[in-house]
């Protein structure tokens, strides 16, 4: 049966700039999944149509009449 060498620590080495190099890279990655995960979710959202129609198609539709105050019912 024929054992293993094991690999000389030299071959372990890497410089400190490339490791630095390829830990932001896989933070990217890492992020980047993320993100692309929480748009699929978004994507999926059975409620994002009733969202879409709340907000006012144009400014002039908004009124301020009655704007609430501190204290106030209205």
């Amino acid at each position: 049966m024929a054992t293993a060498t094991p690999d000389p620590i030299e071959r372990l080495d890497v410089p400190v700039g490339q490791l630095a190099a390829d830990v932001a890279a896989l933070a990217a990655r890492r992020r980047l999944a993320a993100c692309r995960a929480a748009e699929c979710r978004h994507l999926l959202d059975p409620l994002d149509g009733a969202f879409a129609v709340l907000p006012a198609e144009h400014p002039e539709n908004v009124t301020y009449d009655h704007d609430w105050q501190p204290g106030g019912t209205s």
